[in-house]
């Protein structure tokens, strides 16, 4: 059902050659300041943190060094969480220079995966990370709590070359929401990947809803190939049983962003999302490759 927007959202374009974190965040909790000392750059207010961390060069590394470099960033990020006590994974934004590029995966790690999923697409930067970020989630707090500890999460391609992580934790704990029309995406089968991706549909913390990058898929199978229009719906649907399952109201929802593939989309899309929800407040915008090829668009959500 189309509205007609109720006053004029903030609407900010976004660079096509790095990861930002969105403006609604600073509300929240300060940008942390970067310096020179360490890898992981934070800031804290009244029991949040937040944290920019990221890897240089990421975009000249094998799928082994992608691999080893994500998962030793995510540990020293959980190991850092526990020396603040900020325990608790509430968002998360990965930024991934050539996220759809195809990578070669090690002989032997390509049979082991290759015997688990005899027909599987082809292999990526993407599932490159998402080997390297799973492992550092099972090593850090075991596979059986993985759906009380994941965090909502995006995590979307640029033209950059570094790999940037934007983080939001807290001293309290969250809850983690799935949307009743997709499958946990830390339970997809191994015909996406060797290793799932790992993160939650969407995350209410206290008076916060936090939706995860969200597409055309319906249980793990992408809807609408190449279609924009049909996706752009279905991802609207996909957003819509998220606040339906836990009794949240569209209308609460003030912040978006619109990941998609071709720039030119992206007045089109705000102006379809401004009817959709016309009580919103900011739309920001991304020229962006999505994490499968034959997707389009991917919007993200917080009240």
């Amino acid at each position: 059902m189309r509205h007609k927007p109720t006053h004029i959202p903030v609407i900010r374009q976004l660079p096509d050659d790095e990861l930002l974190a969105p403006s609604w965040l600073d509300a929240l909790c300060p940008p942390p300041a970067a310096t020179s000392e360490s890898k992981i750059n934070h800031a804290e207010q009244d029991g949040l943190l937040r944290i920019h961390a990221s890897i240089q060069n990421a975009n000249a590394m094998s799928a082994k060094q992608l691999e080893a470099a994500v998962a030793n960033l995510y540990e020293q990020i959980f190991v850092f969480l526990q020396q603040t006590s900020h325990y608790n994974l509430l968002r998360i934004w990965n930024g991934l220079p050539g996220i759809v590029q195809r990578i070669d995966l090690p002989a032997d790690q390509l049979a082991a995966w290759e015997s688990r999923a005899l027909e599987h697409e082809p292999f990526d930067r993407y599932m490159a990370f998402n080997a390297g970020r799973t492992a550092a989630f099972i090593q850090h707090f075991g596979e059986e709590h993985l759906p009380q500890r994941t965090p909502a999460a995006t995590a979307v391609g640029h033209i950059g070359d570094h790999l940037q992580i934007h983080l939001l934790a807290s001293q309290k704990p969250g809850q983690a929401l799935e949307n009743p029309r997709q499958t946990p995406a830390y339970r997809y089968s191994p015909r996406f990947g060797p290793s799932p991706p790992v993160f939650v549909r969407a995350m209410q913390f206290e008076q916060h809803l936090f939706i995860s990058g969200t597409a055309s898929i319906i249980g793990e199978e992408s809807q609408h190939p190449n279609q924009l229009q049909a996706q752009f719906d279905e991802t609207l649907a996909n957003l819509n049983a998220v606040t339906q399952s836990i009794g949240h109201a569209d209308a609460e929802l003030r912040h978006f962003r619109i990941y998609t593939t071709n720039a030119n989309d992206l007045p089109t899309l705000a102006q379809g999302l401004e009817h959709a929800y016309p009580s919103l407040s900011s739309i920001e915008l991304m020229r962006s490759d999505i994490c499968r090829n034959n997707l389009q668009v991917e919007i993200e959500a917080a009240s």
